[in-house]
């Protein structure tokens, strides 16, 4: 209730519509908690409550979702997809350091986390990617995701695999293991581990807790396409390697795969470097959906192939972005390589 005085009566009950309509937008953000591995679920987010339920309550507001966890189980949740989950459309988070149990990583080399919950795609379609966001603002975190025949996170492309109507920014994937299961060390590999097609995002961060491990993917470890995807950066992750970072994993690809549109790129940095390691190729340019964007792209930090040869890349090595990258030396072309740490860092000219 509103109490109006004279005078200044109107001014106090504009603030007060104003207070009241900012904290009732605030209170429409709903945490949704999955309490059943099983998918598809009965479509309704109840006490029983499945992963697919959620994110389709999650779609339904405007507001800065959660989705966490609390499916009663000992060691490993699985959820094993029947088929594509629903795009994500809104703002949310999803969030499985929510499970008891859990723990984020606090090493400076590999990482400790203690994860639970793993999302499964292997049966779930040759065209399926575990998580496809249409929205801005969607974290994921905590999660092992496995076994995708696409992505196993998608920012800018709906569950069908058509971009989304327009570009997404504000994307993070932190904390997860992509292609390994949730203990850290057995493959469970997607097509590609994390895809940003039209999409402004973070994968890791600046924090310890923020480090992904991104392994055992037929092809890359993460894919940066379309000029609206410029400006994302790659922090603190281990590329090709399991939790402790010193075990082989790699990445069927290149560990990170650049578009020559794509610009102020940056994958690590001096203080949140990424451990890249086994993966056929390090870092990667091809050409780009439309024109390359002038610029350059600046490797530090030396390059040292396999125990099989000692050759080791100069450093700094620069490129110009819309020419073809200078190629590796021989050995790294037919050998494992990596790169400890690597720093890549794209800027307009």
């Amino acid at each position: 209730m509103v109490a109006l005085t004279h005078g200044n009566g109107c001014m106090r009950f504009a603030l007060a519509l104003i207070l009241a309509t900012t904290l009732g937008n605030a209170a429409h953000a709903a945490t949704f908690v999955v309490t059943s591995a099983a998918d598809p679920g009965n479509v309704v987010c109840d006490a029983t409550c499945t992963l697919r339920e959620a994110i389709t309550a999650a779609n339904l507001t405007a507001a800065a979702d959660t989705i966490n966890f609390a499916v009663p189980a000992h060691g490993e949740v699985l959820i094993s997809l029947a088929s594509a989950l629903p795009t994500i459309v809104q703002p949310l988070t999803i969030n499985d350091y929510s499970s008891s149990g859990t723990s984020v990583n606090t090493l400076a080399s590999g990482s400790n986390a203690v994860l639970r919950v793993r999302v499964e795609g292997a049966g779930a379609g040759a065209t399926t990617s575990g998580f496809s966001i249409c929205a801005n603002s969607v974290t994921i975190t905590g999660l092992s995701i496995t076994g995708f025949q696409q992505y196993g996170i998608v920012f800018g492309n709906t569950s069908t695999s058509t971009l989304c109507a327009a570009a997404v920014t504000g994307g993070i994937a932190a904390g997860n293991f992509i292609g390994l299961r949730s203990n850290g060390t057995t493959a469970g590999g997607n097509a590609i581990g994390i895809f940003a097609d039209q999409a402004q995002i973070v994968v890791g961060g600046g924090n310890l807790a923020d480090r992904n491990v991104i392994s055992s993917s037929v092809a890359s470890g993460v894919d940066f396409v379309n000029a609206a995807s410029s400006g994302s950066s790659v922090l603190n992750n281990l590329i090709g390697t399991d939790k402790s970072g010193g075990v082989d994993h790699g990445n069927g690809g290149v560990s990170v795969l650049v578009a020559a549109n794509v610009a102020n790129l940056v994958i690590g940095t001096t203080t949140a470097p990424n451990l890249i390691a086994f993966n056929q190729r390090g870092i990667g340019t091809l050409s780009g959906r439309s024109a390359a964007t002038p610029g350059t792209r600046t490797l530090f930090s030396p390059t040292t192939c396999s125990a099989s040869t000692s050759r080791t890349m100069a450093s700094p090595r620069t490129t110009q972005a819309a020419a073809t990258p200078t190629p590796a030396p021989t050995a790294c072309r037919t050998s494992r390589c990596s790169q400890r740490p690597a720093v890549l860092s794209t800027a307009s000219a």
